[in-house]
């Protein structure tokens, strides 16, 4: 055999196996999004409700004391600030990904579509911790609002 037509051979092998791996990576990215997106979307259902439940416990309150209404409103912001940055944050960035994604056909692509997906991660953080945080406000707004009605 010729060593040349070895070596063109190997470096045809290589770039096939390189862009296999690309289009594997892709595909794989493409499915954590998705699976992250529909985290987020649940995330911001259950935080609507948890205003509204808000709201429906606050209704049904005895006295006006001053950490009531407090915690209430903290409860609500922090829901609030979890839709939004669940909402307008995230769909930024998922449109972003999906024009990277369609378009990445090489390595430097690929890094670019990783460093997205970081920035991506920052807001969906972001929603996850508020959301934590609002239930937390939200179950203490609960039990003040059960202990005033034990006195």
């Amino acid at each position: 055999m010729n060593p040349e037509t070895e070596d063109e051979r190997r470096t045809r092998q290589l770039k096939e196996l390189e862009g296999k791996n690309i289009s594997h990576y892709g595909v794989l990215l493409q499915t954590i999004i998705q699976s992250e997106l529909d985290s987020v979307k649940t995330i911001i259902t259950l935080s609507s409700v948890a205003i509204g439940l808000l709201f429906t416990v606050g209704k049904f309150g005895g006295s006006c004391e001053v950490i009531g209404p407090i915690v209430f409103g903290v409860g609500v912001f922090l829901f609030i600030v979890t839709i939004v940055s669940g909402v307008f944050f995230l769909n930024q960035a998922s449109t972003r990904y999906e024009g990277e994604l369609k378009g990445a056909r090489d390595k430097n692509e690929l890094d670019s579509l990783i460093e997205a997906r970081r920035k991506f991660s920052i807001y969906r953080k972001t929603a996850f911790i508020t959301f934590v945080l609002g239930i937390v406000v939200g179950v203490a707004f609960g039990v003040l609002r059960f202990y005033e009605k034990l006195f």
